[in-house]
C-alpha cells in the first residue's frame, strides 16, 4: 500500500513495516499505522491475516425423512474461499459419530468441488438423525427423521370367561401400531402352547392408530378346566387364562359351513350347516334358520 503523507509510522513492524510511503504486511497481526501531514496526526488498524485455504461446506440435498432400515444420501459441496490451494479431509458424521470421510480432497482458489455420503438407518436409530459434513475450516449440519416401522402391540381387554363346554369363549382385543409408517397384520387367537391358529383377522393401522376387534374360540366338551388362550401379532403376545365348565346335558353346537352367494333379489339362497352336540347327554333341538 502507498500513502502519500510526510511520516508514516507502523506501532508493530514485525507485522507491517513502513519503507518511506510504502507499507508492507509481514506477519498475521494486528498494528496501527499512524500517518502525518502538516502537522496532523491520524491513525489506522491495520490487520494481517494469513494466506490460506479455507474451505466451506454447504449441504446440497439432504432427505427430510426417512423409512428405519433405509438408506439416506447427503449430498455436499465444498468451496475454497481462501487465498492459497489447499488439502484437506472431508469428513461425514452421524449424530457426533464419524461414518466415512473423503480423503485428501484438493482445491484451488475459489475453485469447489461435490460428493455425497450415504448412512443406512435401522432400529437402533432414534426418530431423528443429525447429519454433519465437515472439513478443517467448517460445517454444516441438518436433521433426518426416522420413521419407525409398524409394530402392532396387542392387549386382552376382556373375554366372556367362564362358559360351559359347548359354548364359544369371546376374546375382546385392542391392537395398537406403535410405529410411524401403515401396515396390514393378522391378529391370531390359539390355545396356548398348541400353535394352532382357532380364530384370526387381518387389520391395517396407520402410524399411531388403535383399533379393537374379538376373536373368538367355539369350545368342545373335553376342553372343560382352565384354558391359556393367546393372542398374537407378528410383534406381540397376549395371554389370558379362561374358564371351561363340565356341561351336565346336551349342548348343540352349530356351525355354518356354506352360503352360496351372490344372488339376485326374490331368488333362493342355500346354507349348509353343521350341528354336533357337545355335552355329556343325549338330546333333542329344533334348528332354526332366520
Amino acid at each position: 500500500r502507498v500513502v502519500t503523507h510526510d511520516v508514516v509510522e507502523s506501532s508493530d513492524t514485525s507485522v507491517a513495516s513502513v519503507d518511506g510511503q510504502t507499507i508492507t504486511a509481514e506477519s498475521a497481526g494486528t498494528t496501527d499505522i499512524e500517518a502525518t501531514y502538516a502537522g496532523q496526526t491520524d491513525t489506522v488498524e491495520v490487520t494481517v491475516t494469513e494466506s490460506a485455504p479455507s474451505f466451506d461446506v454447504t449441504l446440497t440435498d439432504v432427505d427430510a425423512s426417512v423409512d428405519q432400515g433405509e438408506t439416506t444420501t447427503v449430498s455436499y459441496e465444498i468451496e475454497n474461499t481462501g487465498t492459497e490451494a489447499g488439502t484437506q479431509d472431508i469428513v461425514f458424521s452421524v449424530d457426533g459419530a464419524e461414518e466415512a470421510r473423503d480423503e485428501s480432497v484438493s482445491l484451488d482458489p475459489d475453485a469447489t468441488t461435490t460428493g455425497t455420503f450415504s448412512y443406512a438407518t435401522d432400529a437402533d436409530d432414534p426418530d431423528a438423525i443429525d447429519v454433519t459434513v465437515a472439513s478443517d475450516d467448517d460445517s454444516a449440519t441438518e436433521t433426518i427423521t426416522v420413521n419407525a416401522l409398524a409394530s402392532f402391540d396387542v392387549a386382552i381387554q376382556d373375554t366372556n370367561s367362564p362358559v360351559t363346554a359347548g359354548q364359544t369363549v369371546d376374546v375382546d382385543v385392542s391392537v395398537e401400531n406403535t410405529g410411524d409408517l401403515e401396515a396390514t397384520q393378522t391378529i391370531s387367537l390359539d390355545v396356548a402352547g398348541e400353535g394352532t391358529d382357532i380364530d384370526t383377522t387381518d387389520v391395517t393401522l396407520g402410524g399411531g392408530e388403535t383399533t379393537s376387534l374379538t376373536l373368538s374360540w367355539r369350545t368342545q366338551f373335553g376342553d372343560a378346566g382352565d384354558v391359556d388362550l393367546t393372542v398374537a401379532s407378528a410383534d406381540d403376545t397376549a395371554t389370558e387364562t379362561v374358564t371351561v365348565e363340565e356341561s351336565d346335558g346336551d349342548f348343540y353346537a352349530v356351525d355354518i359351513t356354506n352360503i352360496d352367494g351372490p344372488v339376485t333379489a326374490g331368488s333362493d339362497v342355500t346354507v349348509d350347516y353343521n350341528v354336533e352336540n357337545t355335552g355329556s347327554a343325549p338330546g333333542t333341538q329344533d334348528i332354526v334358520f332366520e
